[in-house]
């Protein structure tokens, strides 16, 4: 393995970092290495400035709009502190976003080094989306119940520490667990896939998590869809692969359904099924009615400061005033459960349409790859396409940007798609 090969690898690990220094949970610590990996790293690189940092001015002016957005983001959002009531939670959140933003250039950087950039990308998320998977699967076999049958067990979070974060980090890596299943020809690979997609699956399912399933199951449709009209044809092995994933997926199901049962014989609830079947907008449903709750309080919340928001990080404070429903229950709502309305409330309108851009162009890029055959991967562009739309889906749900581990994917993926991009644009003016 090469250095830059490397050092995008030890990024990735910050997953893993456990809960240290007497934190009571993982985010801390992995925000804090991050930042010295950062630190470490662009001394480095600019140690090497005609290697790393001159190259990097020279590509990016090919293409600077993803740039300009992400920059326009953070100068927007800095730019809130004039209405923050909590001046540290303002440096926190900013320096989080800061943090990200940094982790975004430098990997920029290590992929444009990187000769197999895809190749390399879909090594790394089958690595990952394995390590997820066997950290899941031994915390189930030492934390099940056959009494009890299948719970929602916070250690079946596995390296995130939370089912909801572990289920959308699956989903997320699943298109290209699935590229790697239907371009596989190999019996001993294919074998390897299948086990692999089928366990993906068992942990989601043990999470859950309804928009974690929400995700996985767009990803699979959208994946078969688009083999079904464009790579059938080219690929004799898909109907053969195709059988051989459902009939892994039943087995998956089967099997959940086999250890969700008590020491007589039967099935504790349908739980499984009673739980994904209530995905929809139902108000009946406590979790459901409390995000719509959120929802509704951020919207009009921000008809009263449109432009700039309440300030950075100041949205927990904020929505005291506004919801005690949860603050007589627990603990405050801490955040919006949707990542698009959170920008909203905090930093305004602007700061929004900026985020939004940079999933924009993130497609756009793609697609101008797609339409120009690049690479003639095809089907691997699309897969990058789908793996946004489960971010995107998670951004509407949760609140991935503010977890290192979720946007440590985020970056990965969208610093390969610009490098791609890059390349691409460099390729078309030789």
């Amino acid at each position: 393995m090469n250095l830059h090969k490397l050092i995008i690898t030890l990024f990735l690990l910050v997953y893993f970092i456990p809960e240290i220094f007497e934190s009571i949970d993982r985010i801390g610590p992995q925000w804090t290495v991050l930042g010295f990996l950062n630190l470490f790293v662009s001394i480095y690189f600019f140690y090497r400035y005609d290697d790393y940092i001159k190259p990097f001015i020279e590509n990016i002016k090919i293409e600077v709009r993803y740039l300009i957005c992400y920059s326009l983001f953070l100068l927007i959002s800095f730019s809130s502190i004039i209405y923050v009531q909590n001046f540290p939670e303002f440096i926190i959140t900013f320096s989080q976003y800061f943090t990200i933003f940094i982790t975004f250039i430098l990997l920029l950087i290590c992929f444009s080094k990187v000769k197999d950039k895809i190749n390399f990308f879909l090594n790394l998320n089958i690595s990952l989306a394995t390590l997820e998977v066997l950290y899941i699967l031994i915390l189930f076999y030492l934390f099940f119940d056959y009494e009890v049958g299948i719970t929602r067990n916070r250690f079946y979070g596995g390296a995130a520490a939370n089912v909801n974060i572990a289920a959308f980090s699956l989903a997320l890596k699943s298109p290209f667990v699935l590229y790697k299943l239907f371009k596989t020809k190999g019996n001993f690979k294919l074998l390897f896939y299948l086990i692999l997609f089928s366990a993906l699956l068992f942990c989601i399912f043990v999470s859950f998590s309804r928009g974690g399933f929400l995700a996985l199951s767009f990803s699979i449709i959208t994946t078969l869809v688009y083999f079904l009209f464009f790579e059938y044809k080219k690929n004799r092995f898909f109907l053969k692969n195709f059988v051989l994933m459902l009939f892994f997926i039943l087995t998956t199901f089967m099997t959940f359904n086999y250890l969700n049962k008590n020491k007589d014989s039967q099935v504790l609830s349908n739980s499984l099924i009673e739980r994904y079947s209530s995905i929809s907008i139902n108000t009946q449903d406590g979790s459901v009615n409390q995000r719509l709750r959120y929802y509704n309080q951020v919207i009009s919340r921000a008809s009263k400061n449109p432009f700039l928001g309440v300030g950075l990080g100041n949205h927990k404070l904020v929505s005291i005033k506004d919801d005690n429903f949860d603050i007589n229950d627990y603990v405050i709502p801490y955040h919006a459960h949707n990542d698009f309305l959170q920008i909203l409330s905090e930093s305004g309108i602007l700061a929004l349409f900026s985020y939004i851009f940079i999933l924009f162009f993130s497609v756009k890029y793609l697609f101008d790859l797609w339409k120009n055959s690049y690479l003639k991967k095809r089907f691997f562009m699309f897969s990058c396409i789908i793996a946004l739309g489960v971010y995107t889906i998670d951004s509407m749900l949760n609140f991935p940007i503010a977890r290192p581990i979720s946007q440590l994917q985020w970056v990965l993926l969208i610093s390969m798609i610009v490098s791609l991009y890059l390349n691409f644009k460099k390729d078309e003016k030789v």
